[in-house]
């Protein structure tokens, strides 16, 4: 492939950076932006056709989730290949992103699995972009990727504390909860206890909280949906 100028993928560069940048619960929206930067910036495009001939992502992908590493090929035209079919399996659903980030990336106490991920894909996906495109290295260095202390804003907070208080009503009305071990009065305590956690902003307790209401919904639907909507959000927050 012709070598380009810096200036003609800026538009992919960008997207990466956004996406490098981001928190894990944007992180739909970033990988079609990605996806989208690609199919708009003719050089690239034409880059990872270049490099997807005879190229195997099943077979890659096989050879590389060996037990609990997460291993990109070697040559920068098969990362190339390799993360853009990635990245269009995780638009598509194909493959799970939480699952993923859980058992390859969740190693280091340090870092978060979402800021890892980037730090060791996405980066060297946009570098090997840009050295093959341009015909040298990127001039930035790899971000540092520390775990964030989590801190949800008003809105987010806001949403927690209405699910909470709902599901405080709903288990308020039942006589019991249907199979569980701990006691209606019990539960109450534990759902009173979580909107205390959250109004004051104690989210290092969150999901150890919420893991006692979990085991003590026993075998009521309606409780354990009302649950699975306040473990959506802690599910998406908590791993960045």
């Amino acid at each position: 492939m012709e070598l380009v100028s810096r200036d003609d993928i800026k538009i992919f560069v960008a997207a990466c950076d956004k996406m490098i940048g981001s928190k894990y619960i944007m992180v739909d929206k970033r990988v079609a932006e990605v996806l989208t930067s690609i199919a708009a910036c003719k050089p690239v495009y034409n880059l990872i056709a270049e490099c997807m001939i005879n190229f195997n992502f099943d077979k890659a992908y096989k050879q590389g989730t060996v037990g609990h590493n997460f291993v990109l090929p070697d040559d920068p035209k098969d990362v190339v290949a390799f993360v853009f079919c990635l990245l269009n399996c995780l638009d598509d659903k194909k493959i799970n992103i939480n699952d993923l980030l859980m058992k390859y990336y969740s190693k280091d106490s340090h870092v978060s699995p979402y800021a890892l991920f980037n730090s060791e894909v996405i980066c060297k996906f946009k570098n090997a972009v840009y050295f093959l495109a341009v015909g040298e290295k990127i001039e930035q260095e790899v971000p540092k990727v520390e775990k964030p202390v989590a801190n949800f804003d008003a809105d987010i907070n806001n949403r927690l504390v209405f699910l909470a208080s709902d599901l405080k009503d709903y288990v308020s009305g039942v006589k019991k909860i249907r199979g569980s071990y701990l006691t209606k009065s019990e539960m109450l305590t534990l759902i009173i206890g979580f909107v205390e956690l959250v109004k004051n902003n104690a989210t290092y307790a969150y999901k150890a909280c919420l893991l006692g209401i979990k085991a003590g919904a026993g075998k009521d639907k309606e409780l354990l949906k009302r649950i699975a909507a306040i473990d959506d959000i802690l599910i998406k927050l908590l791993i960045d």
